[in-house]
């Protein structure tokens, strides 16, 4: 929405109703994002210790969508959208008054949450750090569970990045407001720079971070090669790996691989073959000795099917069946 808004373009910088609808979209996403990320934060903080109770996730959005709205009202009811001199709409640049409004409605609420985000972020790192040690107390700390701690301090790292990318790109802004606050006349050229640039970026770094973040990049990395035409080139190359499959699906899978192109099973009788983009995991109750089981990714019993064919395209159908 917040790209919605800014697509309307110098539109929204000549007044009326399609001012006051760009500016209220800008204001309202432009302080989502930064409260949505404050609250995934505490409930990563929250999972961490007691857990969370029933009802947390609802009073959170009803809390998250209230301040948005607040935020986007009043400087509706202040009068105070117009030509933000950024080639669109948004609480006017000139004036004390204006820059006031901006001030407490856009940046404090942003600069609340990202304080709130660093605190969670804070108690996210203790806790990780003291369920390590508990399992070094306790002798758990096995390759294994070393393993699987230092992927999730990876993942939970991953995540810290939306916020900082949230920060960095509002900085620019801040201290503009700030300057004109002050009662700057002009302020710096470069500082007008960095801020439209900024701001024009936030939405590209947004979903830069987030394919980043993603925990399953390996099956986005596929889907967006299947969306451009090219996962033909790379379907092997780009499976899903064991670590990943074991992280994202539990103790379901302790082997991942694409079966032969030679493969080819009953879809009736469970057997997949990767032509058609399926990902065969083994389950963990598997025989480790069971190599000559020539029938092994057929058995219902032993072993799951994971249909990848929305990731890595369906196969066109073979020559022989085009006349069933």
């Amino acid at each position: 929405m917040f790209s919605t808004a800014c697509a309307l373009g110098d539109r929204g910088a000549r007044g009326g109703a399609i001012c006051a609808l760009q500016g209220a979209l800008i204001q309202t996403f432009g302080v989502a994002g930064a409260v949505w990320a404050a609250l995934v934060s505490r409930a990563l903080m929250e999972s961490l210790r007691a857990g969370r109770a029933r009802g947390d996730a609802r009073r959170e959005d009803g809390f998250a969508w209230t301040a948005c709205a607040a935020s986007a009202l009043a400087p509706m009811l202040a009068n105070a959208y117009g030509d933000s001199r950024l080639g669109r709409c948004h609480v006017k640049s000139e004036g004390r008054r204006a820059a006031t409004i901006r001030l407490v409605f856009y940046y404090v609420p942003i600069w609340a949450a990202f304080c709130y985000n660093a605190r969670c972020w804070r108690a996210i790192r203790r806790g990780m750090a003291s369920a390590a040690a508990l399992e070094a107390t306790l002798g758990r700390d096995d390759a294994t569970a070393r393993r699987a701690h230092a992927r999730l301090r990876t993942y939970v790292r991953r995540l810290a990045w939306y916020p900082i990318a949230q920060v960095v790109t509002n900085v620019p802004g801040t201290a503009l407001r700030a300057s004109t606050l002050a009662g700057r006349a002009k302020p710096a050229l470069w500082l007008a720079c960095a801020h439209v640039a900024c701001k024009t970026s936030q939405g590209a770094v947004h979903a830069i971070v987030f394919v980043l973040a993603h925990p399953a990049r390996g099956e986005m990395a596929v889907e967006l090669a299947t969306a451009f035409g090219c996962a033909r080139l790379s379907a092997r190359a780009r499976g899903v790996g064991a670590e990943d499959a074991q992280t994202g699906l539990g103790d379901l899978a302790d082997d991942v691989d694409f079966a032969s192109d030679d493969d080819e099973g009953d879809d009736e009788g469970g057997a997949r073959a990767a032509g058609d983009g399926f990902v065969v995991l083994t389950r963990a109750t598997m025989d480790d000795d069971d190599d000559d089981d020539d029938d092994a990714y057929a058995s219902p019993t032993r072993t799951a099917a994971v249909e990848m064919s929305a990731f890595i395209g369906a196969r066109e159908k073979r020559s022989d069946d085009a006349s069933s």
